[in-house]
């Protein structure tokens, strides 16, 4: 079991993650864009595809949390935090509800929780295994 022990960030440390989660929400923006615009992919496809690297990202980095490579840790989480959004996964689940497109909206939905959940378990069992934690 992962025990995380909070505690609250000082003013650097809380600009420092808003700076980082900014650069992860304007990577999502561009990579957005560019599969959209040059591999032709749908908006809802292209933000299935960045929240999948982005849970795996998060998944691989979680397992250096308790290893000295936390700040490692610490800045990728919240770059994957930024990078990522279940807010437009539920807007383009919605907007398929909407068009009536019920499968899609299931596909959308529930592809992506559990799609994500287990890239990012994945993800961390292998580099735990691969580093032999």
């Amino acid at each position: 079991m992962i025990n995380v022990a909070l505690r609250p960030l000082g003013s650097l440390e809380m600009l420092l993650v808003v700076m980082i989660g900014g650069l992860g929400a304007a990577a999502r923006y561009l990579v957005d864009m560019l599969l959209q615009e040059r591999a032709g992919l749908r908006p809802w496809t292209s933000i299935m595809l960045i929240n999948a690297f982005g849970s795996t990202l998060l998944g691989s980095t979680l397992a250096l949390m308790h290893t000295d490579a936390w700040l490692i840790w610490f800045l990728v989480s919240v770059f994957a935090g930024g990078f990522t959004t279940l807010s437009t996964t539920m807007l383009h689940a919605f907007l398929a509800l909407a068009e009536r497109a019920f499968v899609r909206a299931i596909v959308i939905a529930l592809g992506q929780l559990i799609g994500c959940c287990l890239l990012a378990w994945l993800a961390f069992v292998a580099v735990r295994a691969l580093l032999g934690l």
